[in-house]
């Protein structure tokens, strides 16, 4: 009778062990689940469907949900837990990468490159509220049937090492150095670090942030901390703009790169035009020269914002101060698409003779920089020029 009891209690828990299922899906650009058209996307891998109501897959690398479009996982059966989403940047200026917001249950935050939802759904929406959202990765945890583990009673904050205190603007706070451990009914414990959604208030930092409250939530009980911080700014104004080369040197060092800046310079080249966004991609230097440090001023407005009406509008040798968000894709540094002129200055003396110039400077004569000096040209070499 004995072994027969134990082989129900046996039979009962395996039962409960079935019952209880978590899965995990990854979802990468390589599935190409969606088509390479932008449009309403929708597809499905192994129950897991994600889609959109205008995106895209481009090159079968990465996932977009566009500006103002919303974006939804679901699954055939059980709920949802969590969603990993992998973006290609971080920020959430003009451009926010990862910047999903009004999820339809559970919490959503986003740090550095990872965008994470929590909760217990069988369908989660979120809207892209700034600009298109870039994924990588989609990873999806969900559970079949109940849960049969111990419940959670409270989640308690601890600090392993030095946490950061030091930002930039537009950054979010970094949880590394924080650990968290849950103490569940049957009065046992265990590091959830891994497994908990951060979020942080305020969400991003600016230059009048002194604080930020640090949120852990992980099965429904959250823990909090509050941490004093300071935050610096590589803002300018146009009178302060950088120039080519300070520019390029603040991509490198890789900090505050959310905030839009102010850089001057000539342009050396005017690559092309984009009649459907209004738009000039064109180059500019220190010296209005090819073959010096070049930074391209990818997909640019026009002042205010305003579209171009062609190529023409933008001539090589003008002096420009232009306004944006810089970043560096692959080997080229560069202002990120929608980009703004703020003033421009053609400094040409074509058909002019040098002696009859007031000034000195460096101005554009057929395409080429040439230098004045007490009234004679010379080229970038230093050399006379007739």
């Amino acid at each position: 009778m004995k072994k027969l009891l134990l082989s129900f209690v046996a039979l009962f828990m395996g039962l409960g062990m079935a019952v209880a299922q978590e899965k995990t899906v990854v979802i990468t650009g390589a599935d190409a689940l969606w088509s390479s058209t932008a449009g309403e996307q929708t597809g499905t891998k192994d129950g897991v469907t994600i889609s959109t109501t205008q995106g895209i897959l481009g090159s079968g690398t990465q996932y977009r949900a566009y500006k103002n479009q919303t974006f939804t996982v679901s699954v055939a059966e059980g709920n949802i837990t969590k969603i990993e989403l992998t973006c290609t940047a971080s920020g959430t200026a003009k451009e926010g990468p990862g910047n999903f917001t009004d999820a339809t249950s559970g919490t959503y935050t986003f740090s550095g490159k990872v965008g994470t939802w929590m909760g217990s759904a069988s369908e989660v929406t979120m809207t892209a509220s700034l600009n298109q959202v870039r994924m990588t990765e989609i990873k999806v945890t969900y559970q079949i049937g109940e849960s049969t583990g111990p419940e959670v009673v409270s989640l308690a904050l601890a600090e392993t090492s030095a946490v950061q205190t030091e930002y930039y603007e537009g950054d979010a706070f970094n949880p590394e150095g924080l650990t968290v451990t849950a103490t569940f009914d049957d009065e046992t414990t265990a590091d959830v670090t891994a497994e908990v959604a951060w979020s942080y208030t305020p969400a991003d930092l600016t230059v009048e942030t002194t604080s930020v409250e640090v949120t852990a939530v992980y099965k429904g009980v959250s823990a909090s901390k509050t941490y004093d911080v300071t935050v610096k700014t590589i803002a300018n104004t146009p009178e302060t703009a950088y120039t080519v080369e300070e520019a390029v040197a603040i991509i490198d060092a890789g900090k505050g790169l959310s905030t839009w800046v102010y850089v001057k310079g000539i342009v050396s080249k005017v690559e092309s035009f984009n009649e459907k966004y209004g738009s000039i991609t064109y180059w500019i230097s220190t010296d209005g020269t090819e073959k010096s440090q070049q930074f391209e001023c990818y997909s640019g407005l026009n002042i205010g914002g305003e579209k171009f009406t062609s190529v023409d509008d933008m001539k090589v040798g003008s002096s420009v101060i232009v306004y944006g968000q810089m970043k560096k894709y692959g080997d080229v540094y560069e202002f990120n698409y929608n980009n703004e002129l703020v003033s421009v200055a053609t400094t040409g003396i074509n058909d002019i003779n040098a002696s009859q110039l007031s000034a000195d400077g460096k101005f554009v004569e057929n395409g080429r920089v040439v230098i004045v000096k007490a009234g004679k040209k010379y080229n970038t070499a230093g050399q006379l020029q007739k």
